[in-house]
C-alpha cells in the first residue's frame, strides 16, 4: 500500500479581520462558541463559529464550540477549515454535553450530541479540517458520517487531531492525520473512546502526520457492542516519520488488514490491543516494507488468517504477545505457508533477516515445573532472548499463552548456543513453542512447533490386605475396597486382573469363599488422576481360615500389585443381626437420620417373626422388609431412624424378638444437637448433546432440614463448559431451601469432570460435588454395567449363594429399553429394580446370587439385550460349585469339597 495525502481544501475561507489580529497586541480570552442551528451555514450555524474561531484565534487561542441541543447537520459544502496562520490554537468543538458519553469497555453505549452528515455534500470534503499547525483540534461526543460521495472525503481530517468520545462510520476514510503536530485518537478513560468502523473501501485511521501519533482505547472495524464486524477496509495505517503509539485497542472485523505499518522513521508500539478478537481481520498486522524499530507487546491476535505477517523491514520486536487460532499462519516472515526452514549459521536475508527459531526436543513436568530442551542455531556470537509458550494442541506454530523466557544466550562461532539446551519453568504447561529474538538488531523469529508433554505412568493399590477376621457360616460380611489409581505424569496400561499372577481370568474364582467385584478393566489406560475399585467381602459356608489373593498387572514400576484377603469362618448363631452397633451421630434437633440393618436366619428352620422395637429415645423403625416366617438363609432389612426431641446424648437397643427362640438386638446411640442441616449428593450427572442450542441444566436444591439458620459462604463451579446460576441468599432459615442451576455445553463430545464446591456453617454441608457430563453428537442410550465380573468363591452344591449387585446405570441422552435381562446356568437373579425403560441418568439394580447345576468351576455372564449402543452389554460371573464336608464321588463327576 502507498500513503495517500491529506485530503481538505488548500483554500481557506477567512475574514478580513485575521491578518489585523496577526500584528495586534491583544489580551487573550478563552470564548466559549454556541452552535445553536442544525444549518450548516448562517447565523448560529456550526460553519460561523468556525470562521469566528479562525478570525479570534490571536486573542483566543484556546476557543470552546458547544451545541445548544442534540442536531444533524448536513453540509452540502465543505465546512471552513479550523486555521490560525500567524499564531498558536487549540480549539475544542464538543457536542458532548448535549449527548451520552460512553461508559463501556469494550463497547459503546453512548450516544453522541451532534450527527455530522455528507449525504448530501456535492463536492470532496472532510466532515471537519484542520490547517492548524501550532495547535490541535480537538473533537468530542460527535457522530461524522457518509462523507464518501467523491475522491478525497474523511470524517476529520488535517493537523494535530485529539479525537475522544465519537462515532466514525461510513466516510471513505475515518481519519486522516497529517503535519507535523502528531495526533491523539481515543484515551485511556472509556468517555474518550471511539467507534471507527464501516469505511469499506478505506481506513479506518490514516496516520501520515510526522509527530507524535497515539490510537488508544478505541473499536476499530466492529459495530458498536464490539462483538460484530463493521468492516474498515484496513483498520489503522501508519506511515511517516514521528514515532506512534498504537495501544488497548479492539481492532477487528477489517476486511484487509487489522493494521498496516509502512516505513516508519522512529520506533511504533502496539501494544495491548485485541486484533481480531470478537471478529476476524484479513491479516492481523502487516509489516511492509522500510528500516523498521517495531515492538509489538502484550496483544491477542486470533481469528485472523496470518497474525502477524511481517513482509518487510527488520527490527520487528514481538514479546508477551498471544498469537493462536489465526487460519493459515501466526507469525510469517516472507513466508506465507508452512513454516519458514531455519538454516545453518542464519545467514538468510530478508524480513526480519530471517530469524531462525529455536527446535523444541522435550518436554517435562515435575515438582510443579515444566522443564523444555531445546536447540537453537542462529548467528555467530549473538545474544538473543527466547520466549517459550504454551498452546492448546500439539503441532501447531504458534504461541497462545507466554509462561517464560530465557534471556542473554549466545550463541558460539558456530551459531549453537554455547551454556544452555533447557529452561526451567514454574508450573505446568503443555504443548510448547518458543521463538527467538535477536538483541542486536530486534529481529525476532517465526514460532517453532508446539511439543507435547509424556508422562512417565505410575500406579499405587490402596489398601493391599483385607482382612474380615471372624464371620459367622452363612452370613456375609460387609464390604472391603481397594482403589487401584493412576498417580503418575503418563497412562497407565492396566493389562490384566486376576487370582492368579498376571493372566487375566476371573476374580475370586477359586475354592475360597469370597465375594469379590471389580470396575477395574485387564487392557484398560488409565490417565492420571483416574481410578478403579476392587471390592470384597466374606461368605463363608465352612468353619476355618480362608485366604486369596488378587493381582493387578501394569506397565509401571512395582508390577504386579496383589490384594490379600483373609477370614475365618465361625459357627453363627441363629439370628444374625448387623451391624452389632450403630452410632448416628450428631443429629440436628427435629432432624431424621437414617441406617439400615441385615437381618438373616442362619439356623436349620423357618423362623415365625414377632416383634421388632427400637425402644424410645427418638430412635423408632422406619420399615421392615422381612418375611414372616424369615426362611433359611433368608437375609432381609431394617430400617432405623433417629429423630432427636432435644439436644444430649441417647442411647437405646434395636431388638429382634421371634415367636420361639432367642431374639438379636444390635446398640443404638445419637447425640441431638440445635445446628442447620443441609444434605448435599456425592455426584451430579448431565448428558448434552453437541450442538443443541440449549446447555444441558441439573438443578440442585440447597434446603436447610435443621434446627438453626445455614450460612451460605459460597457456591464455586469449577471445570470445563460448566456454568452455574444460583439465588441462595448469605443465610438459609430453618426449613428455606434455595436452588442452584447447573449448565453443561460443549463443542466436542466426550466426557468432562468438574465440581461444584458448596461452602456452608452445617456440619457436612461443605463439600466438593463431582460434576460429571456426557456429551454425545446425538441423543443416545448408553448404558453402562457395574462392577463387570463377580466371583463367589466356593459354594456347595444345591444352595444359593448370598446376593451380589449388577448396577445398570443409563449415561447416554436417550431412554434405555430393555429387551432381555438373562444369566447363565448355575446363577439367578434374585430380584431386580429394571423395568423395561431406564430413563437418561436413572439407574437400576440386580440382585445375582449363584446356584449351582453341577460341580466344578461355574463361569457365566447376566446378558443384557437393550437399544443401547454396544449392545448386549455383560457381567461376568464366576463360582466354585463344592461338595458339602469335602466328600467326593467318582460317579458324581469331578468335584471339590468346601
Amino acid at each position: 500500500m502507498n500513503a495517500r495525502p491529506a485530503s481538505f481544501p488548500s483554500q481557506f475561507r477567512m475574514l478580513p479581520l485575521v491578518a489585523a489580529l496577526a500584528t495586534a497586541a491583544l489580551p487573550v480570552h478563552a470564548l466559549t462558541y454556541t452552535v445553536t442551528t442544525a444549518s450548516p451555514t448562517g447565523p448560529g450555524s456550526l460553519d460561523e463559529k468556525i470562521g469566528l474561531v479562525n478570525t479570534n484565534c490571536l486573542t483566543d487561542p484556546s476557543p470552546v464550540i458547544n451545541f445548544s441541543g442534540p442536531f444533524v447537520i448536513s453540509p452540502a459544502i465543505p465546512l471552513t477549515t479550523f486555521v490560525c496562520p500567524s499564531g498558536p490554537l487549540n480549539v475544542v468543538v464538543d457536542a458532548s454535553s448535549v449527548g451520552v458519553p460512553n461508559t463501556a469497555s469494550g463497547s459503546f453505549n453512548g450516544t453522541p450530541g451532534l450527527a455530522l452528515d455528507g449525504l448530501g455534500a456535492v463536492t470532496g470534503m472532510c466532515g471537519l479540517s484542520s490547517a492548524i499547525t501550532n495547535g490541535s483540534l480537538t473533537v468530542r461526543g460527535l457522530q461524522i458520517m457518509h462523507f464518501n460521495q467523491y475522491g478525497g472525503d474523511a470524517g476529520i481530517c488535517g493537523f494535530g487531531l485529539i479525537v475522544e468520545g465519537n462515532v466514525i462510520k461510513a466516510n471513505r476514510d475515518g481519519i486522516i492525520a497529517t503535519g507535523t503536530n502528531g495526533a491523539s485518537i481515543g484515551g485511556t478513560t472509556a468517555a474518550k473512546s471511539n467507534v471507527i468502523s464501516g469505511h469499506g473501501s478505506g481506513r479506518g485511521i490514516d496516520l501520515q502526520a510526522t509527530g507524535a501519533k497515539v490510537v488508544r482505547g478505541n473499536l476499530i472495524g466492529t459495530d458498536n457492542t464490539g462483538t460484530a464486524a463493521d468492516p474498515n477496509n484496513v483498520g489503522i495505517y501508519v506511515y511517516g516519520g514521528g514515532s506512534a503509539t498504537i495501544a488497548n485497542n479492539l481492532i477487528s472485523g477489517n476486511s484487509s488488514q487489522g493494521m498496516v505499518i509502512n516505513n516508519p522513521a522512529t520506533t511504533t508500539t502496539v501494544s495491548g490491543n485485541k486484533i481480531g478478537v470478537g471478529a476476524a481481520n484479513g491479516t492481523g498486522i502487516l509489516v511492509q516494507s522500510g528500516a523498521n524499530s517495531i515492538d509489538i507487546n502484550s496483544n491477542e491476535i486470533t481469528n485472523n488468517d496470518v497474525g502477524v505477517d511481517i513482509q518487510g523491514g527488520t527490527g520487528t520486536y514481538l514479546s508477551n504477545n498471544q498469537i493462536y487460532a489465526n487460519t493459515s499462519k501466526a507469525v510469517a516472515l516472507g513466508v506465507a505457508g508452512g513454516p519458514r526452514p531455519n538454516d545453518a549459521g542464519d545467514g538468510d536475508g530478508g524480513p526480519n533477516n530471517g530469524q531462525n527459531y529455536p527446535t523444541i526436543l522435550s518436554v517435562n513436568q515435575t515438582g510443579g515445573n515444566t522443564i523444555v530442551t531445546f536447540s537453537f542455531n542462529s548467528n555467530p556470537s549473538e545474544t538473543f532472548f527466547l520466549q517459550f509458550f504454551s498452546n492448546a494442541a500439539p503441532g501447531v506454530y504458534s504461541g497462545q499463552t507466554p509462561i517464560g523466557g530465557l534471556a542473554g544466550v549466545t550463541t558460539d562461532a558456530a551459531g549453537d548456543l554455547s551454556s544452555t539446551n533447557s529452561v526451567t519453568l514454574t508450573g505446568t504447561f503443555n504443548n510448547i513453542s518458543a521463538m527467538a529474538n535477536r538483541l542486536s538488531t530486534n529481529d525476532v523469529s517465526e514460532f517453532s512447533q508446539a511439543v507435547a508433554f509424556v508422562g512417565v505412568p505410575a500406579a499405587t493399590l490402596v489398601p493391599t490386605t483385607m482382612a474380615f477376621g471372624n464371620v459367622g457360616t452363612g452370613s456375609t460380611s460387609a464390604t472391603q475396597t481397594s482403589v487401584y489409581s493412576s498417580t503418575g505424569t503418563g497412562t497407565v496400561l492396566l493389562s490384566a486382573i486376576g487370582s492368579t499372577a498376571c493372566y487375566g481370568g476371573p476374580v475370586c474364582n477359586g475354592t475360597t469363599q469370597f465375594i469379590c467385584s471389580t470396575t477395574c478393566v485387564g487392557g484398560g489406560m488409565y490417565a492420571p488422576g483416574n481410578s478403579c475399585t476392587v471390592t470384597a467381602a466374606f461368605a463363608p459356608s465352612a468353619l476355618g481360615p480362608q485366604s486369596t489373593t488378587i493381582q493387578i498387572c501394569d506397565l509401571a514400576p512395582g508390577s504386579p500389585r496383589t490384594i490379600t484377603l483373609t477370614g475365618t469362618g465361625v459357627a453363627p448363631p441363629a439370628f444374625t443381626l448387623n451391624p452389632v452397633s450403630y452410632n448416628f451421630g450428631s443429629v440436628p434437633v427435629g432432624s431424621t437420620a437414617g441406617t439400615s440393618f441385615t437381618l438373616q436366619n442362619t439356623g436349620a428352620v423357618p423362623i415365625p417373626m414377632g416383634t421388632y422395637s427400637a425402644g424410645s429415645s427418638g430412635f423408632a423403625v422406619q420399615r421392615v422388609s422381612c418375611n414372616n416366617p424369615i426362611q433359611v438363609g433368608e437375609v432381609c432389612r431394617i430400617d432405623v431412624g433417629f429423630t432427636p426431641t432435644s439436644t444430649g446424648t441417647f442411647s437405646d437397643a434395636l431388638v429382634v424378638t421371634p415367636s420361639v427362640g432367642p431374639g438379636a438386638s444390635s446398640g443404638l446411640t445419637g447425640i441431638g444437637t440445635v445446628a442447620p442441616q443441609i444434605l448435599l449428593p456425592g455426584l451430579i450427572e448431565l448428558v448434552y448433546v453437541v450442538g443443541a442450542p440449549n446447555p444441558a441444566v441439573s438443578n440442585l436444591t440447597i434446603k436447610n432440614t435443621g434446627t438453626a439458620p445455614a450460612t451460605i459462604d459460597g457456591l464455586v463451579i469449577a471445570g470445563p463448559g460448566y456454568t452455574l446460576e444460583h439465588n441462595c441468599p448469605a443465610t438459609l432459615a430453618v426449613g428455606e431451601s434455595c436452588v442452584a442451576k447447573i449448565s453443561f455445553s460443549s463443542a466436542a463430545p466426550g466426557d468432562f469432570s468438574g465440581s461444584l464446591t458448596v461452602m456452608t456453617n452445617a456440619p457436612g454441608g461443605s463439600r466438593a460435588i463431582q460434576l460429571l457430563a456426557h456429551a454425545s453428537l446425538r441423543p443416545v442410550p448408553l448404558l453402562q454395567v457395574t462392577p463387570r465380573e463377580i466371583g463367589y468363591g466356593a459354594r456347595a452344591f444345591g444352595t444359593t449363594s448370598p446376593t451380589s449387585p449388577v448396577i445398570l446405570k443409563n449415561i447416554g441422552g436417550a431412554d434405555v429399553r430393555f429387551d432381555s435381562i438373562v444369566v447363565s446356568p448355575d446363577f439367578v437373579i434374585i430380584s431386580k429394580s429394571c423395568g423395561d425403560v431406564l430413563p437418561s441418568l436413572a439407574s437400576c439394580e440386580l440382585q445375582v446370587a449363584m446356584r449351582a447345576t453341577s460341580y466344578g468351576q461355574r463361569f457365566g455372564f447376566v446378558t443384557i439385550n437393550s437399544n443401547a449402543e454396544a449392545s448386549p452389554h455383560r457381567a461376568s460371573v464366576f463360582g466354585t460349585s463344592c461338595r458339602i464336608g469335602g466328600f467326593v464321588s467318582p460317579r458324581q463327576g469331578l468335584g471339590t469339597g468346601c
